[in-house]
């Protein structure tokens, strides 16, 4: 069971530098401008009671189109130990189907044939709130992919963003996670974020801590 948790918990961070804006995993409907560049440099920490992972990942994401932007993102394990230090690269395609409300996501890690398809809904009201559907579709045939619900809150107070997600795993809900953000000069933020895995009786206490640094230009 432990094996799971780490599995899940590097499998969501990973997509969170994958789609959307650190250190939320869940996306919102925002695609770049076409000519511009997105950077996001991500270190996270998956501590639980026996041992710990550490990633280093980076994502760079330009727009194609009005609508439609590309992410390439790899992640370079610090710890534990090992020869080959770089992970597989994934790659990321968004597409904006109505601005402001609703967009989907697809992703591959190259040189599988596991992809994440991800609808997107994004509605402001007192607070911005983004809604995640994804399906992991899996590589094995022999058995079913595995079904994501993402639910986020934010809100912003002068140059500071806070909030908070919850992330669920085949309808069951598997973690939550409180995030900040500062944000600096025009599109440029560093942020810190920590997400608790839900225990039961056949798990480990795991967090995940998050701290990234966000660059448009």
């Amino acid at each position: 069971m432990k094996n799971n948790i780490i599995t899940f918990l590097l499998f969501m961070c990973f997509v969170s530098n994958s789609f959307s804006a650190i250190p939320f995993v869940t996306d919102d409907t925002g695609v770049i401008e076409v000519n511009k560049y997105e950077l996001e440099t991500v270190y996270e920490n998956i501590l639980d009671e026996i041992d710990n992972e550490q990633i280093l990942s980076f994502g760079l994401k330009t727009g194609l189109t009005q609508k439609l932007d590309l992410l390439v993102s790899f992640p370079y394990k610090i710890y534990p130990h090992q020869e080959e230090k770089f992970e597989d690269a994934s790659l990321g395609l968004k597409y904006l189907i109505l601005e402001d409300l609703l967009a989907f996501s697809f992703n591959n890690t190259l040189g599988t044939r596991s992809y994440f398809l991800n609808l997107i809904l994004t509605k402001e009201l007192f607070v911005i709130f983004h809604l995640n559907i994804g399906y992991n579709i899996s590589e094995d045939k022999n058995f079913a992919g595995d079904t994501f619900f993402g639910l986020a809150f934010e809100y912003d107070i002068k140059n500071f963003n806070v909030g908070f997600e919850f992330l669920f795993n085949n309808f069951s809900m598997e973690s939550y996670l409180l995030g900040i953000r500062y944000k600096f000069f025009k599109s440029h933020f560093i942020c810190l974020g920590i997400r608790q895995l839900l225990k039961n009786e056949t798990q480990s206490n795991t967090t995940c801590i998050v701290a990234g640094i966000h660059n448009e230009f």
